[in-house]
């Protein structure tokens, strides 16, 4: 009993010996404030303090609780068991067992060791910690978790001053909506702010983000990533790259901003542009600065230059602005602006558009276009213009509108409606629709028809023609047909009936086969080229064949009335036909009195339905005249008065 007495006795005067050592001293040192028991032994570099249960030490603003310790000279100490520190009443570290200097002021944690402040926890299994600096090192792996994300890596430190800890080696950043991979990052745990600082992985399960450096703010939702960013969005078999020099994202727009030398790739289609920005998840992407547009499809690659453009990704609707460049093949499209809607396979193009193929040679020009990727079928309209290359020539034509339809073999047909004008050197045209087939070459002029060819005026009906080797071949005058010609429209020559048909060579008339109620009157010539008379002939159905442009021979099938008047004994007025019209007022002198003072840019009205236009009938079968007398018209001349029909 006294010899416990004793121990307790000593124990207590080596505890009071210690504080009133501690107290007495610097009060930078460390000060040992409370425990259970403990013992005392010196030895050859100073005195050692041995201490159990609830040890509490305390060094300036630094606490330091333990299980058991031993306190060193120099402010050396060794903790052990529930391990707890505490720095200003903000910083606290936990761990199994710690070292800590008193004179540097440095402390390392072994073992389950946890670091709190207000903003995050870190955990490891170890862990030296300046308090001078409030710097904690982690060179053994460590795990911090804040608010909303845990970060990861194989070492590093904290600067609990900054709120920064920087990571090192297999750094891994898990937050609710993405995950980070990494080498080399810093992270600002009370902002939530990661800056990057090696090639980095952001990705979620659709969406992965690559960069070299740059930063993202978890609270603001704010990233600008540079050192080669890109973007990558993968749909199940699809997927769209998007890359620029920086890529700068903005959560509260749930915008992403690529600025400098952009690019956005998707499936078979690639853009550039100085800014590419994608406003919203189902929103639209706008591309400005110099945009070029790249695709590849089944009909060759398609490239296109505009101004500032835009998609609709919630409607699928590509908008091309401020001046538009398209190339496909052969093709070049130019407009103000260029629409096109990729579920629907639609495409319109607005304001002075000229469509060119250089391969064909041809050109359309409108104030607005409409095609359709998948049947094919176009429409132009707002003062259209088409010219193309026929027979070496260029052959112009306008009308209110153009409607372009192709065919289950891949022909097209070719509609004009309204105000139809066609204008080449050698053959002019009018009427109020026209239709040509591209797959047997054959057109057909409606709605008071007139064509034109050199000197000689068709009428009809209905006018319908087959091309061969770009020229006329054949043309035929469909009810109240009518032709006729003048040198100087003083004297004409007429042809009159229900049907005719036309052939001609090299765009020049060789035969007109006449039937059905044939009437002629023709102006006969001497061998000087001077008028010797002037024919007026009936004949249900004639052969009149030409030469020269000039009548050589005629054939009649029935027994025909014919009158030679000489020229001074007719009125020659009275020899004009029922249904005249002498139309060479009307007739397009040049490509500009068709097209006219052309009003470039007019906004196009909603694209109407319009009605279908008959396809052309097959070609008539007209009888081949059955062999019969033939006249010259110098035999012709010779006949006598057999009366005037009335």
């Amino acid at each position: 009993m006294r010899y416990l007495l004793l121990c307790c006795l000593l124990f207590l005067g080596l505890e009071s010996y210690a504080q009133r050592e501690s107290t007495a001293s610097d009060s930078s040192r460390v000060q040992l404030l409370h425990s259970n028991k403990g013992r005392g032994e010196s030895r050859a570099d100073g005195r050692y303090l041995f201490l159990e249960g609830e040890v509490h030490f305390k060094q300036k603003e630094m606490h330091l609780w333990c299980d058991t310790a031993q306190q060193a000279p120099k402010d050396q100490i060794l903790a052990y068991g529930d391990v707890e520190m505490l720095q200003e009443d903000s910083i606290r570290a936990f761990s199994d067992s710690l070292r800590y200097d008193g004179i540097k002021r440095e402390a390392e944690l072994k073992n389950q060791v946890v670091l709190e402040d207000s903003s995050m926890t870190l955990f490891t299994d170890y862990l030296h910690y300046d308090l001078v600096q409030k710097k904690a090192s982690y060179p053994q792996g460590v795990l911090i978790v804040s608010d909303s994300s845990q970060l990861q890596s194989k070492r590093g430190y904290y600067e609990l001053e900054s709120k920064m800890a920087y990571f090192v080696d297999s750094v891994r950043l898990n937050h609710p909506k993405y995950k980070l991979i990494t080498d080399s990052m810093a992270f600002n745990t009370e902002e939530e702010k990661s800056y990057f600082l090696a090639p980095t992985y952001m990705y979620d399960d659709e969406n992965l983000v690559y960069c070299e450096s740059g930063y993202y703010d978890n609270k603001a939702e704010r990233a600008e990533l540079t050192g080669s960013p890109y973007y990558l969005q993968r749909k199940g078999q699809n997927s769209r790259r998007a890359s620029a020099d920086t890529i700068l994202y903005v959560g509260s727009e749930d915008s992403y901003y690529l600025i400098g030398n952009a690019i956005l790739e998707e499936e078979s289609q690639k853009v550039y542009a100085d800014t590419i920005v994608r406003r919203g998840m189902k929103g639209r992407f706008e591309f400005l600065g110099h945009p070029r547009f790249e695709r590849k499809g089944k009909e060759g690659n398609q490239e296109i230059l505009a101004g500032d453009s835009y998609y609709d990704e919630e409607k699928e609707a590509m908008v091309f602005q401020n001046g538009v460049t398209a190339k496909r093949g052969s093709q070049i499209l130019r407009s103000e602006t260029l629409e096109y809607s990729e579920s629907r396979k639609e495409a319109w193009a607005k304001g002075q558009v000229i469509l060119e193929d250089t391969l064909e040679q041809s050109r359309l020009m409108a104030g607005s276009v409409y095609y359709n990727d998948s049947t094919g079928q176009m429409l132009a309209q707002d003062h259209p213009i088409a010219l193309m290359l026929l027979d070496g020539d260029s052959l112009w034509m306008t009308a209110d509108s153009f409607r372009m339809e192709k065919d289950s073999a891949g022909a097209y047909q070719l509609q004009a409606y309204h105000q139809v004008q066609v204008f080449k050197s050698d053959i002019q045209a009018l009427g109020d629709s026209l239709v040509y087939n591209e797959a047997d070459s054959l057109f057909e002029l409606r709605g008071n028809p007139r064509i034109w060819l050199d000197s000689v005026q068709f009428t009809a009906d209905t006018l319908r023609g087959r091309l061969a080797d770009q020229s006329l071949q054949e043309l035929f005058l469909l009810q109240h047909a009518f032709m006729a010609s003048s040198k100087e429209e003083v004297y004409f020559n007429q042809i009159k009936a229900r049907d005719i048909r036309a052939h001609f060579q090299n765009n020049e008339l060789q035969r007109a086969d006449i039937q059905y109620n044939g009437e002629m009157v023709y102006y006969a010539l001497d061998e000087q080229g001077r008028y010797a008379g002037v024919n007026d002939m009936d004949c249900s159905d004639m052969q009149v064949r030409f030469k020269e442009r000039n009548v050589d021979r005629i054939k009649f099938m029935g027994q025909p009335k014919a009158v030679l008047y000489p020229m001074g004994q007719i009125k020659h007025e009275k020899l004009q036909l029922k249904g005249f019209k002498w139309l060479e007022a009307e007739r397009p002198k040049d490509r500009w009195s068709l097209t006219g003072p052309y009003a470039w840019g007019i906004k196009a009205a909603a694209l109407p339905e319009l009605p279908p236009v008959p396809t052309p009938n097959e070609i008539p079968e007209i009888e081949e005249p059955k062999e019969k007398p033939s006249l010259s018209p110098e035999e012709l001349s010779n006949q006598k008065r057999r009366g005037r029909k009335k």
